[in-house]
């Protein structure tokens, strides 16, 4: 398919106003026109009927055939100015009531022919010219008398008159389509400026465009720095993200590796099936590591709806009871808490309160938190739920916490020292951002010998 081709918008713009300039230009000229026929037919037809007036009014004794020439008459007192005459301009004839021609102008006026049943203007054809004549009785009923004008006349002043009017703005046009052609130019520049700017930077080159543009343009200036922005923290996220996967990944797969070759170059049975058991449990750590890399890489692309990543699907959302959510994700946690003897109270205040979101992402928050709870409380401690129509909170017993290590809690792969339960230091910062993506805060806190999380629905 042949590719279309496109015009730039300074060339659109300008062949725009070329034709509208030309069209309005056109249409003043016709309107000009009309106007100026319109005045031209009132003065010349009132200037022929008081003419005819004046001739109908007046004696005739025997007189010449036609009117003499106006060289003669200027001549019995000497040489004067004839003025600017046109001899189409007007002419005249008299006939007796019988149609005999008393008196003409002796140029146009002897072509007249007579018309006995004519009265008032009248258009006609004499010698292939059209004429407007005005016929008119006498009040004596002695004569009639007839004076007409070749139209062409009209039409020839009414050209002039148009031609002195409209001639130099059509000859300005171009003038005008220049002052706009290099308008349009100097005013594109800085969208040139822009579009050259862009085209230079790198991919990885989020800095904001700092050239000037109008206020038109400037929204759209405006968007494109926040888009950069926003792809700059989605640069430095991902950076961030695949540096401590790969930090963190490097530590149990060379465990994997050790447990291997020491499985491999044992040669007692009891050595080596230890060896295969610690592989499947580096194994099984491993994956867990893995799938919550995925997980938070996959929250990572999710937009929430306050605008703070831009990049992947918006969360499909429903309305969910909280309190049933709670109930399954303790079920998942149970047997966990069971074999550590912990005591758990979870108090459901809820009143059937629902939330909206998505209820995957939900529950992995709560199995998130209820599990973080389960893992780190020690053998017979305590864990307390309570769920009501504004947070859920869950206090459990936990070993001392240094202060500054309780402010970083919930950093992606921090993990307080002197741990003993194996674990990625991911659990609390999927929970935080599935949070974030529901416009729920999550606050953790810790006291002596406690840990305490609550999770406000807003």
């Amino acid at each position: 398919m042949k590719k279309r081709r496109e015009w730039s918008l300074r060339f659109r713009l300008s062949l725009f106003f070329a034709l509208l300039l030309f069209g309005a230009w056109l249409a003043a000229a016709v309107a000009s026109w009309r106007e100026s026929m319109a005045h031209l037919d009132a003065f010349f037809d009132t200037q022929q009927m008081l003419f005819a007036k004046r001739l109908a009014a007046s004696h005739y004794s025997p007189v010449p055939g036609h009117l003499p020439d106006t060289d003669d008459i200027l001549a019995i007192a000497g040489k004067g100015d004839q003025g600017e005459q046109e001899d189409d301009a007007l002419a005249f004839a008299v006939f007796t009531r019988r149609g005999r021609l008393l008196l003409s102008d002796g140029e146009n006026g002897k072509k007249f022919v007579f018309s006995p049943d004519a009265n008032g203007f009248v258009n006609t054809r004499i010698k292939g010219d059209l004429w407007r004549i005005v016929w008119l009785t006498s009040m004596d009923k002695r004569v009639v008398v007839a004076v007409g004008q070749e139209l062409e006349y009209r039409n020839d002043m009414a050209f002039e008159i148009l031609g002195g009017q409209m001639l130099p703005w059509l000859f300005l046009l171009p003038v005008l389509l220049l002052g706009l052609t290099v308008m349009l130019s100097r005013e594109l520049g800085p969208l040139r400026s822009v579009a050259a700017d862009l085209r230079r930077r790198s991919p990885t080159d989020v800095r904001p465009i700092e050239t000037r543009v109008q206020p038109e343009v400037l929204p759209l200036v405006q968007a494109l720095n926040s888009l950069f922005s926003r792809f700059g923290a989605m640069l430095q996220r991902e950076r961030a993200f695949i540096a401590n996967a790969a930090h963190e990944l490097r530590t149990p797969l060379a465990g994997l590796s050790i447990q291997a070759q020491v499985a491999q170059s044992s040669k007692q049975p009891e050595k080596r099936q230890h060896a295969l058991a610690q592989l499947r449990k580096s194994i099984t750590r491993t994956s867990r590591l893995v799938d919550q890399l995925l997980l938070l890489f996959k929250l990572e692309t999710f937009e929430t709806e306050s605008g703070a990543v831009q990049s992947g699907p918006s969360l499909e959302r429903s309305t969910l009871a909280i309190g049933d959510l709670a109930h399954c994700a303790l079920e998942e946690v149970r047997e966990q808490v069971e074999a550590k003897n912990i005591v758990l109270s979870f108090k459901d205040q809820s009143g059937g309160k629902t939330v909206t979101g998505q209820k995957e992402l939900l529950e992995v928050l709560l199995r998130n938190v209820f599990g973080n709870a389960a893992k780190y409380t020690p053998e017979s401690g305590t864990i307390e739920i309570i769920l009501d129509k504004q947070a859920l909170s869950v206090s459990n017993t936990s070993p001392e916490i240094a202060p500054a290590d309780a402010a970083r809690l919930g950093e992606r792969f921090f993990r307080p020292p002197g741990q003993s339960e194996p674990g990625s230091g991911l659990g609390l910062s999927i929970a935080n951002r599935i949070a974030q993506l529901h416009r729920f805060a999550l606050k953790i806190d810790v006291a002596p010998g406690r840990f305490l999380l609550q999770l406000t629905f807003g």
